[in-house]
């Protein structure tokens, strides 16, 4: 016997009425005195038995005093088999956009965790939608394809996966809505910068990128986040404001040096500080020189600027005695110079093969490797001189 008091939880779409029709059963009432029971029509009682008409709240206070069963559970019982015949209609609506998964890196999505694996097309198609908050790929056009491929600075000389660039940014996003916020405070941010900036010098560790960093900017409203980029987005950093006093930096680690992430950190920084509230900033790695916009190149400048001053990096360089007509910079003295500005020395080496002064070859041996392991942990390689 069936224990009707329980939640019900249907395997398969059938009307409330099978359940009424078992229950008659088993309790060996028929329908024309279930009908006498509740002053209703007989024909009533037969249709609702035949799944013809709803079980509505008036019908199921009298089912709960006719056969004592709570009224909930013929509520709750009604809702679900038509949200399970509204799932049936849609199903069939979003199969004609199976295809559109053709495009999608699904596979990789789920190796990520950012979705479950699924067996069915359309469960799977019913996934990487809800994982992007739309309803049909036409909507993920309208939505997405706007957000992370114009924002893009694109090149001629690659073709960035919209759907993967898509990706990357809504688990980004995803994860800093996560992040509870002080209100933004835009002078605070500015001070947390530079102790940001002196975090650079500490013992690179997960913890350094993962917790300290992110906890510090917390506190004055800004939500970092470091995600792994797909494998055909080429995208490196990101800002963008998720409230009027939430803002949020999202980098990938798609450049293995630390200096590089520290640059792209301070590159979104400028843009929370100095540019429009409405816009996504998006920075991507295009593998070509091309012309950047005002916005960017003022981003860029802050960064460079930030880290190491001009002028201090000219008197560094003046002060190094000439080999073969350029600077000879030692691992020694760059260590040194760093020291004294208060950055670390890989941040030195960077923005000297940036500007020329080095080979890009050359004094590596400074500079801190980041990347993610095969199960998308963190992986902090630091020189073995330092």
């Amino acid at each position: 016997m069936i224990d009707l008091k329980t939640e019900y939880a249907p395997n398969s779409v059938s009307p409330p009425g099978d359940t009424l029709l078992e229950t008659l059963e088993v309790i060996g009432m028929t329908q024309a005195e279930l009908a006498t029971r509740m002053g209703r029509p007989k024909k009533t009682i037969n249709e609702i038995i035949k799944g013809k008409t709803a079980i509505t709240p008036e019908t199921a206070l009298q089912l709960e005093l006719a056969l004592d069963i709570p009224a909930s559970f013929w509520n709750e019982r009604e809702r679900r088999y038509q949200e399970a015949l509204a799932r049936v209609e849609q199903d069939q609506q979003l199969s004609r956009w199976v295809d559109w998964l053709d495009k999608v890196p699904y596979q990789e999505l789920t190796k990520l965790g950012w979705i479950t694996e699924q067996t069915r097309p359309i469960d799977r198609l019913r996934t990487v939608l809800s994982f992007f908050g739309v309803t049909t790929p036409e909507q993920w056009e309208t939505l997405w394809k706007e957000r992370a491929g114009l924002a893009f600075r694109q090149s001629q000389a690659y073709s960035i996966d919209e759907i993967s660039a898509a990706a990357w940014l809504r688990k980004s996003e995803t994860e800093a809505k996560k992040i509870d916020c002080s209100s933004y405070n835009g002078a605070a941010f500015q001070g947390v910068l530079q102790r940001a900036r002196f975090l650079s010098r500490e013992k690179s560790s997960a913890e350094l990128y993962l917790q300290k960093l992110p906890e510090l900017c917390r506190t004055v409203g800004v939500a970092v986040t470091i995600v792994p980029r797909m494998k055909k987005s080429r995208a490196y950093g990101a800002s963008q404001w998720l409230s009027p006093q939430k803002a949020h930096i999202a980098l990938s680690l798609y450049r293995k040096y630390d200096d590089q992430f520290w640059f792209s950190f301070f590159h979104e920084a400028a843009h929370i500080l100095l540019h429009s509230k409405k816009e996504i900033f998006i920075n991507n790695a295009d593998g070509v020189e091309e012309e950047k916009s005002i916005i960017e190149e003022e981003a860029d400048t802050f960064a460079r600027n930030f880290l190491i001053p001009s002028d201090r990096l000219d008197h560094f360089i003046k002060l190094q005695r000439m080999r073969r007509g350029r600077p000879y910079l030692s691992a020694d003295a760059i260590r040194k110079f760093a020291t004294e500005i208060g950055v670390a020395p890989s941040i030195v080496v960077g923005r000297l093969q940036r500007d020329g002064v080095l080979e890009h070859s050359w004094r590596n041996e400074l500079r801190t490797i980041l990347s993610w392991d095969d199960e998308y942990h963190l992986v902090v390689k630091r020189p073995a001189n330092l």
